[in-house]
């Protein structure tokens, strides 16, 4: 390896360091004298250089500080805010919106509907009365309740219970105007146009004038491959080479469409012929299927074929005789909320949701069912209106009663608002699970009993307990609230503590035909239960019923 020349291992390495140093081409370079002359930027352009400006520009003032520092202002042939002398536009000085599809900042629209007027809303043509009543059936089952359980349940509470649900409370709609009438189908909506009042009246009342009945036919024959159907409803028209395609796209077109697009546009969007198989056969087993319509209001039924043909029937024998008219008509709650009158619809919502701020029309509608049922009204703590079965009136001073009663009343003085499960145990101490004191617990459920309905206790619809107000007493008085006026100069009703809470728990109003009661009070002493007494129900069904007096 000693004898190994030294040039033997370039051999083995890359060309570019076999190679000499190349002469560095910028060894001359002397850097940037400043005689060439500078290259402006419009040189590079495509378009070529820019022309020079001299002097002031055209129409407009000299730009940079006058000579001497001072600024010129705006020349005086030059109106403030015009053009800066750019000269006219090609085409004309036009405005924006002259230019062919609009301004791009109206969004591209036309002149003409962006300077077109906005169409006015149109005024209802009448004023109108918007009333609330309770229904009849469950203004009459409430109060025959409240009358049976014993409790004081707040009036204006029990009159938010009939608001909260459209199918207890009535609405009554009156014109202002005597000229302008009413009108309405049945116990439908209300409307200012007749032509909306009998617009659905055929698609509500149907069932009540006519039996539809359906009777399967031959299978239909003949080699389909397509079948039309309707996009939005998924209905089912048939091919479109049978005879009765045409007959089903223009009668549903006629029931469905007319009112919102043109046939053409109806055939353009709605329609979908679909090549499907399954959507074939399922169309031959519909068209087995034939509907009839008999009438069941006359003596000799008159059967039709078709549904438009029962619809033209009902129009020309029923409907006149079923159009009310008047300047006020009453519906139910559900009725004044689907109708189609929006200037009927708009004032009942805004009535309904003043009157559930304060519902004075629904308590004075409660008055004369809870005079009929023998309830009586009465204010505690000089705050809240109640109602309940019996007046409460304190218990005389001196008069003796037994060891069970003056537990429950001195309890009561000493813990207001407490319930019967704190009072069992305030009574009856720890024991009261056991099986002895099965009967001291019955005998503490009738003497609560019969301090309630003598109106010794108050016990509120929400389960608390207090005594009557002590007549010669100071009365406390009430904070200060916020005091809102109604039509009639009533003051509202304002929220209290738990003993005066206007509202009471969510139920279920049921009515004496739904669901009929005994008149005789179930026994709320019954041994066998082992209670003290019963949380309450809820405002529909109170009840006096034993439960585990544990809490």
């Amino acid at each position: 390896m000693s004898d190994t020349p030294e040039e033997f291992d370039l051999k083995f390495l890359p060309d570019w360091l076999k190679e000499s140093p190349a002469k560095n081409p910028y060894a001359d370079f002397a850097g940037d004298t400043g005689d060439r002359p500078r290259r402006d930027r419009d040189d590079r352009s495509p378009r070529g250089p820019r022309p020079e400006r001299r002097g002031p520009a055209p129409g407009g003032e000299r730009r940079g500080p006058a000579p001497g520092g001072e600024r010129r202002g705006p020349r005086p042939d030059r109106p403030p805010g015009g053009d800066r002398g750019r000269g006219p536009r090609p085409g004309g000085d036009r405005p924006r919106g002259d230019r062919p599809g609009g301004d791009r900042r109206a969004g591209g629209r036309p002149p003409e509907r962006r300077d077109a007027p906005r169409p006015v809303r149109e005024k209802a043509p009448a004023q109108l009365k918007i009333e609330f009543v309770p229904e009849p059936n469950a203004a009459a089952g409430i109060a025959k309740q409240i009358h049976s359980s014993g409790r004081a349940y707040p009036v204006f509470g029990t009159a938010k219970l009939f608001l909260d649900r459209p199918e207890r409370y009535l609405v009554r709609v009156t014109s202002s105007d005597p000229a302008v009438a009413l009108f309405q189908i049945g116990d439908g909506p209300v409307s200012f146009d007749r032509a909306v009042a009998e617009r659905n009246a055929f698609l509500h009342l149907r069932e009540q004038y006519y039996a539809s009945e359906t009777v399967q036919g031959e299978p239909i024959k003949g080699n389909f491959t397509n079948v039309a159907r309707c996009r939005a409803t998924g209905s089912l028209l048939g091919p479109t080479n049978h005879h009765g395609y045409q007959t089903a796209l223009r009668k549903l077109y006629e029931e469905r469409f007319s009112r919102q697009m043109s046939f053409p546009q109806f055939q353009q969007y709605e329609i979908d012929v679909v090549t499907d198989e399954q959507t074939v056969a399922d169309w031959k087993e519909q068209a087995r299927s034939t509907t009839t319509y008999t009438t069941t209001q006359e003596a000799e039924p008159v059967t039709f074929k078709t549904l438009f043909d029962a619809e033209q029937h009902f129009k020309k024998t029923y409907l006149p005789q079923l159009v009310k008219t008047g300047t006020t008509l009453e519906c139910s709650g559900q009725a004044s909320r689907v109708t189609a009158d929006r200037h009927v619809a708009g004032a009942a919502l805004a009535a309904w949701e003043a009157e559930c701020r304060f519902p004075q029309q629904m308590v004075s509608g409660l008055g004369p069912y809870f005079n009929k049922a023998g309830l009586t009204y009465f204010k505690h703590q000089k705050r809240m209106l109640y109602v309940c079965a019996t007046k409460p009136q304190r218990h005389p001073l001196g008069q003796t009663f037994s060891d069970g009663i003056s537990a429950i009343l001195g309890a009561v003085e000493l813990a207001p608002r407490i319930k019967r499960p704190q009072l069992a145990v305030t009574i009856l101490g720890e024991l009261q699970d056991t099986p002895e004191a099965t009967a001291r617990k019955a005998q503490l459920a009738s003497d609560l009993h019969f301090l309630t309905h003598a109106g010794h206790v108050i016990e509120f619809a929400d389960g608390t307990l207090e005594l009557p107000l002590d007549p010669k007493a100071k009365p406390e008085p009430a904070p200060k609230v916020a005091r809102k006026s109604g039509s009639d100069g009533a003051v509202a009703a304002v929220k209290s503590d738990v003993s005066g809470n206007i509202t009471t728990p969510e139920a279920e109003i049921t009515t004496p035909e739904a669901e009929p009661e005994s008149e005789e009070m179930p026994p709320a002493d019954s041994a066998e239960t082992g209670a003290v007494a019963a949380e309450p129900d809820d405002i529909g069904h109170p009840t006096i019923e034993g439960e585990p007096a544990n809490p």
